[in-house]
């Protein structure tokens, strides 16, 4: 069952306007407590989970051409480079080869660089490795045109955001207004959060290049090299945690019932405007710390 939740007015429809779906459907997994009505696609997509992939089919013909122009072009800057103020006028050029129009038609042979050679030759190995490892399913997109329109719909509308519920495999669709004013609600608490003037990241940034300078080799080098050049602060979100809602919802109502997807309870949070509360969490990705808590993870 998915039930869709107006908390507010919004430009596009609402469920003022389209029945409420209760009876069981492929998105089981799906609340909608945002004010914008979701088509049953929408759902039915999430469903798939956030961590599927959508896949479009391989064009082997335009990714033989691309590794073609690859290695034309390494061994175009191999022949400029050994040629450059060397060259006499038997000296073949690529401007010059080929008839008026032939763009792209000369390639310097092989066997100047051995180099070159090898990589080019393992390139072609990898393709020819990879196109024969290609089935049929690889020729065809993993999600249907009604799919895609849906996960372009989701993707262009500023309006909602969607999580992972904090708890258990459920997806749920907010208001983006509601889900910033439960976040700045936690962030504006004195007793855990302190509002700074600037980012203070550049500060700390000094700390462990000079921890680093006490260590020897090879552990210097070794920790050196996980140390960001331009290191970002942690990125704050929040995950909604659905199993709160009960509780809430049964101080107000003690009648609400059991079942968080029950329409009784989804209507209550509407009415009555209620946030839904959302477990803080700091993202450590591209942070000054990032690479070295991994580093000190894997030796423990």
């Amino acid at each position: 069952m998915w039930i869709n939740l107006t908390l507010s007015d919004s430009n596009g429809p609402t469920l003022n306007d389209h029945k409420i779906p209760t009876s069981p459907s492929n998105a089981s997994n799906v609340i909608n407590l945002s004010s914008t009505y979701l088509p049953p696609t929408h759902p039915q997509l999430l469903e798939l989970g956030l961590s599927f992939c959508g896949t479009t089919p391989v064009d082997t013909i335009e990714l033989t051409h691309d590794i073609h122009q690859f290695s034309r072009k390494v061994r175009i800057r191999e022949w400029a480079w050994h040629n450059d103020g060397n060259q006499d006028s038997n000296s073949p050029s690529p401007r010059t080869l080929g008839p008026v129009g032939s763009k792209g038609l000369w390639t310097p042979p092989s066997g100047r660089n051995p180099f070159i050679d090898n990589v080019i030759n393992s390139v072609n190995a990898d393709l020819n490795t990879f196109l024969a490892s290609l089935n049929d399913d690889a020729s065809r997109d993993n999600l249907s045109r009604e799919d895609r329109k849906a996960l372009k719909d989701l993707k262009n509308n500023p309006a909602i955001t969607i999580k992972p519920v904090d708890k258990g495999g459920v997806v749920v669709v907010l208001d983006s207004t509601k889900y910033k004013m439960e976040a700045d609600e936690q962030l504006s608490n004195d007793e855990f959060y302190q509002l700074l003037d600037s980012d203070p990241t550049p500060s700390y940034h000094k700390e462990p290049i000079s921890l680093v300078n006490t260590f020897h080799s090879p552990t210097k080098e070794e920790v050196e090299r996980l140390i960001p050049t331009s290191p970002n602060p942690g990125n704050f979100y929040t995950r909604p945690k659905i199993h709160k809602l009960r509780a809430l919802v049964s101080n107000r109502r003690p009648d609400a019932g059991e079942n968080l997807k029950d329409e009784g309870i989804i209507n209550f949070v509407r009415a009555n405007n209620i946030l839904t509360p959302g477990r803080p969490i700091v993202s450590g990705i591209c942070t000054l710390k990032e690479h070295i808590s991994a580093y000190v993870d894997q030796h423990l």
